[in-house]
């Protein structure tokens, strides 16, 4: 059971259940062992456009510096999901962690990242790309905030003018990553945090 609060734990409602069942009792999926539908029996996802963020797959660690120049150390774990569909990530400094789920949408065409930190009072929010090397835009109204208003994304749209906030993958190589956070400030966008993650030996 997946439960919700509307007015900060005085009342609860079921948001969702999850059933799961041990693989060996799944059909048609077979006996335990057996690969689960995805990448490779391309009933899923697809290598293209789906695995175009597979390169952040590992352990990268690295260093993050801030907008007055401060630096300290960075980590980044990243795995795929249901085979390659998309990316689980968690983003580490010294200020906290950071779960990023990174994933293409075939219905709108649309990369869609959504960010959840451990600090307290901070929201889960959701960025939305053209592409994985352009700019991750803060859709603020793709949020779930309750049970009435769900995720959903219209077919244009780019973040629009509410965006505060933005992540560009400056730079992906097997070997090195570049990632910047900014936030929108009068003048234009402007950097607030840069990672330079160079990946742990295999």
């Amino acid at each position: 059971f997946i439960r919700r609060t509307p007015d900060e734990g005085a009342t609860w409602f079921t948001w969702n259940i999850v059933d799961f069942l041990r693989q060996r009792d799944l059909d048609p999926f077979g006996v335990a062992g057996t690969p689960f539908p995805g990448v490779h029996q391309k009933s899923l996802c697809t290598n293209e456009p789906h695995g175009q963020m597979n390169v952040l797959e590992g352990q990268w660690r690295g260093t993050v510096a801030d907008s007055d120049g401060n630096t300290g150390a960075a980590r980044l774990a990243a795995g795929l999901a249901l085979d390659g569909c998309g990316v689980l990530a968690v983003l580490e400094t010294a200020q906290g962690r950071v779960l990023m789920t990174i994933g293409y949408i075939e219905r709108f065409e649309k990369w869609v990242m959504m960010r959840l930190d451990d600090q307290p009072d901070t929201l889960h929010a959701y960025f939305v790309a053209d592409a994985p090397g352009a700019a991750f835009v803060e859709a603020p109204a793709l949020s779930i905030r309750n049970e009435f208003e769900p995720y959903n994304l219209p077919a244009n749209y780019d973040g629009g003018d509410d965006a505060a906030r933005r992540f560009v993958f400056e730079d992906m190589r097997d070997d090195g990553l570049v990632l910047r956070e900014e936030v929108r400030r009068e003048g234009g966008w402007q950097a607030a945090a840069r990672y330079q993650l160079r990946r742990e030996a295999r």
